[in-house]
């Protein structure tokens, strides 16, 4: 049986590995696909398994499942367009203050007293991280719960270490100056850095918005209710109440609403939803007309020769969703490396924090906390930024 979900909670591709691996650990699932592109994931069982028992494994590390069907996507897609736009106030709120904030780092840390520079900044950087950047830092707990990394844990350690460790050096400076060394501040690369993530995450959404809508467009198309022949007697009924070998009543004007022949009447149909064609064609008793086609001047009687999940209209949208959950070769290659870079960088500053301290001069804690500060905030914007733009021109190639 397989199945697809839609999944909430993926911030980068290293969390689609992550509740990959979770959800292929359940008894019963043969196989599990989870694309962090378009926030769906494809679960292969033995036989049906409750969504209860797998958003119970999933919600330790902050993922949801939601099933997928015609009102359940229309729920997601009303929550996606609720995080789009809290996404677009945090990063608006990111930028008001990241902007003086650079000024003064950049510009004005040598005209006004140094002490007092630091108060100022970090008091811009405080919203920043308190706000703006504290979706980063509930994932990497989430994911710490369970014993997982993603790049938001990365982005958590990278900033979280550089606004404390400025904090420090704001409050304590004369520890560094004992050691000879001047307590720099780096207020400006934490808020900086969270500004400029969530721009990339920012542009990686609204692309991702614009290939859904090729999906939204065509269910448009569908229709709601419909004109049904029941013991002679015309009674409008919601599409789902429909069946093959039922007679329905389509007026000027309206969509028809599933694939049938026309019995009785005749019409031109507008068929350029489907065809690209412009041009209305005339159609009249036994030939086929589709779903989603609009009906033009005439009134015609059909029988529906599809249900509504094997129309034309329907195939069409799940080819589309189809592309659109699909991986390309590279991007596997990309989860993959995705999965192992977060452990892989935060060992790495440990191991050069810990030969500074045995084997570097003096002061040697010192060195050691600062190298593997660097480390940290180097390899944070450089990872996040490449996985955002990464998303972003997979998710415009799949527009085109």
């Amino acid at each position: 049986m397989i199945k697809p979900y839609n999944i909430e909670g993926l911030s980068c591709a290293a969390c689609a590995v992550s509740s990959q691996k979770i959800l292929s650990k359940v008894n019963g699932i043969e196989t599990v696909r989870v694309n962090y592109a378009t926030h769906t994931a494809i679960v292969e069982s033995e036989s049906d398994i409750s969504i209860e028992i797998l958003n119970e494994r999933l919600q330790k590390a902050g993922y949801k499942l939601l099933e997928k069907n015609n009102d359940a996507d229309k729920i997601h897609r009303a929550t996606e367009l609720k995080k789009f736009k809290s996404l677009t106030n945090e990063l608006l709120l990111s930028a008001v203050f990241a902007i003086p904030l650079f000024v003064i780092a950049m510009f004005l840390h040598g005209i006004i007293p140094h002490q007092i520079a630091n108060y100022l900044m970090l008091a811009l950087t405080l919203p920043i991280m308190l706000w703006s950047g504290r979706r980063f830092y509930i994932t990497a707990w989430q994911q710490a719960r369970i014993g997982q990394s993603n790049m938001d844990t990365l982005v958590a350690l990278g900033t979280g270490t550089a606004f404390l460790f400025s904090v420090f050096n704001t409050f304590f400076p004369e520890v560094l100056r004992s050691s000879g060394i001047e307590p720099h501040v780096y207020y400006e690369t934490a808020g900086l850095l969270i500004t400029f993530i969530l721009l990339g995450r920012y542009f990686e959404e609204r692309a991702k918005r614009q290939t859904s809508g090729a999906i939204e467009a065509l269910l448009g198309f569908k229709v709601k209710t419909v004109s049904l022949i029941v013991d002679n007697i015309e009674k409008q009924m919601p599409i789902e109440a429909v069946f093959e070998g039922d007679f329905v009543i389509v007026r000027p004007g309206e969509k028809i609403p599933l694939d049938g022949e026309i019995i009785s009447g005749q019409s031109e149909i507008d068929e350029s939803m489907l065809s690209g064609e412009s041009i209305p064609k005339f159609k009249t008793v036994n030939e086929t007309v589709f779903a989603g086609t609009l009906n033009g001047t005439g009134s015609f009687t059909m029988k529906v020769t599809k249900s509504a999940d094997n129309t034309v209209l329907s195939q069409l949208i799940k080819l589309v969703e189809a592309a659109q959950s699909s991986q390309a070769p590279v991007q596997k290659l990309v989860d993959k490396v995705s999965a192992i870079f977060v452990p892989a960088v935060i060992v790495i500053s440990l191991l050069s924090g810990l030969i500074w301290w045995f084997f570097g001069p003096e002061p040697q804690l010192t060195h050691a906390i600062i190298t593997t500060v660097t480390i940290l905030v180097i390899a944070c914007p450089c990872a996040r930024q490449l996985q955002s733009w990464w998303g972003l021109a997979e998710q415009q190639a799949k527009a085109f």
